[in-house]
């Protein structure tokens, strides 16, 4: 069964290490880190979304802050920091 949720997602750059909230979906064993359902081939675009009003802004909005409530996710690795 898959699911995905919101999540701080970590990943080091070339001069510095960059953390962005993005979209994780679990596929069984595998964690993929997307950008509207793709898997991303760069890590500077982090998950955005266009709403049609500010009520569904607010509702995303809450759903992303529960990333700040996980661990924060390896790039690379695609495993929880510790």
């Amino acid at each position: 069964m898959s699911h995905w949720n919101y999540r701080i997602v970590k990943k080091k750059l070339d001069q510095f290490t960059g953390y962005a909230i993005h979209e994780v979906y679990y596929l069984g064993d595998e964690i993929a880190i997307t950008e509207e359902g793709i898997k991303m081939e760069t890590f500077l675009d982090p998950f955005t979304e266009d709403t049609e009003g500010v009520e569904d802004l607010r509702k995303t909005f809450e759903k992303m802050k529960h990333a700040f409530e996980s661990p924060i996710l390896d790039f690379e690795t695609r495993k929880d920091i510790k």
